[in-house]
């Protein structure tokens, strides 16, 4: 209710118990009209103070729902930066796992590899181990053969030379009572491979896997 604004059911009630009070008592009627006035003072008087008290409570009241209504919006806002946060933390587990997963293929992958690697060593150097053993025997085996007459090129011919040693680039030969060096390079395709040249047959290998 508005200030100074009196409230009639008060003022009612009032008179009413007024009159009630006079005509128990039997007070003449002048003597209650004369009254009337002092009622209705103190009535609007009461109402002032009960709807200055309304008003401050109202006030007070609605001061505490804007401060609750603040409250409630912060802690919405704190409620979605955290899950926000909760959000990226998990975003951030996934990736975390998926590396996790990738460095494990990658980890196998090269684990594989690297046996895969340590078996070819191991085969390599097998297969070497048993081709130094076969050149050697072979080349062992030439020591002193003859092996006619050898077209170097250039004009260049060997008579009937023969075999003194054979190294990995060259070959030793005795003809006509001198002895004479012979890079495996110049020597006959022929007769290269009688000597095992390793560069020759390795040669051979490419050719024939290019042609497969």
């Amino acid at each position: 209710m508005a200030q100074g604004v009196v409230n009639p059911k008060n003022v009612f009630t009032k008179s009413m118990i007024l009159i009630t009070l006079f005509r128990d008592s039997k007070v003449p009627i002048f003597s209650l009209l004369a009254s009337l006035p002092l009622v209705l003072s103190t009535v609007s008087c009461t109402d002032k103070e009960a709807d200055r008290a309304l008003a401050d409570e109202v006030e007070q009241k609605q001061a505490e729902f804007e401060a609750l209504k603040r409250d409630l919006t912060a802690k919405n806002e704190e409620i979605r930066r955290v899950s926000e946060e909760v959000s990226e933390m998990e975003a951030a587990i996934r990736n975390l796992q998926r590396l996790q997963k990738q460095e494990l293929e990658i980890t196998k992958e090269y684990n594989d590899l690297k046996k895969y690697e340590d078996e070819v060593k191991a085969t390599i150097a097998m297969i070497d181990a048993s081709l130094t053993a076969w050149r050697t025997a072979t080349r062992s085996s030439l020591i002193g053969s003859t092996l006619g007459v050898i077209d170097l090129g250039g004009g260049k011919i060997l008579n009937d030379p023969v075999i003194l040693e054979v190294s990995d680039d060259s070959v030793r030969f005795q003809t006509q009572g001198a002895e004479t060096v012979v890079k495996l390079a110049e020597l006959p395709i022929e007769i290269r491979e009688r000597l095992a040249d390793e560069s020759l047959v390795i040669q051979k290998l490419q050719i024939e896997r290019s042609q497969k």
